[in-house]
């Protein structure tokens, strides 16, 4: 069995997220398939089989086709195990896999319906405390997405809509941002900051109202 080092998947890892940044979930999934057999649990790559797996699904229900459905569950089922046990492995070795797992159980629960906005927050929290802003957008933007699935508050789906806006509008993540704007047009959020206290007074006003 070939076994990848650590430059080869990375390189892998970059390539299955290219081929979800531009919608190729098939391409996705095959290529994380055959990354886990080789390497052996890696979380990570459950994590981004998942991702695509749960677009597969959504293309599935769209299409009313239920033998597809069951199919792309079954297989999501047998990769978010893969992904607790590999979890379970690397958490004494690396934090980055407790992120991971977070992330591979929000993309299991898109897969299965719509996912608790609680799920997206936490694996948001966890990239958060790894330092990881790409990956806490997107989360972010999932968390917005499953609010408004949900029927929450605008209000209320904007905050994680707007993080996450902000994030990829600082590190350039032009993909993210397009997904973060078709869901303000859907869903009528706001992804302007909100105004900051007192704009138009003067320091020596403030200063002098003090």
């Amino acid at each position: 069995m070939r076994r990848y080092g650590i430059n080869n998947t990375l390189l892998v890892a970059n390539q299955i997220e290219a081929l979800l940044a531009i919608g190729d979930w098939d391409e996705a999934d095959r290529l994380s398939g055959a990354t886990l057999r080789g390497i052996t649990f890696r979380v990570q790559m459950c994590a981004k089989g998942l991702r695509a797996q749960a677009e597969l699904v959504a293309l599935a229900r769209a299409r009313r086709d239920a033998a597809a459905i069951r199919n792309w569950l079954t297989q999501a089922r047998e990769l978010i195990s893969v992904a607790r046990r590999a979890a379970a492995e690397a958490s004494a070795v690396t934090p980055n896999a407790g992120g991971w797992l977070a992330l591979a159980e929000a993309e299991f629960e898109r897969a299965r319906g719509p996912a608790r906005p609680e799920s997206w927050s936490q694996a948001a929290a966890a990239w958060q405390r790894l330092e990881r802003p790409p990956l806490v957008a997107y989360c972010h933007w999932r968390q917005a997405e499953a609010l408004v699935a949900a029927g929450a508050f605008r209000t209320e789906a904007a905050l994680p809509a707007r993080e996450a806006h902000a994030i990829a509008a600082r590190i350039g993540a032009r993909p993210l941002l397009r997904e973060l704007e078709l869901l303000a047009q859907r869903a009528r959020l706001d992804l302007a900051p909100p105004p900051a206290a007192f704009p138009n007074r003067s320091a020596a006003q403030r200063k002098s109202s003090a």
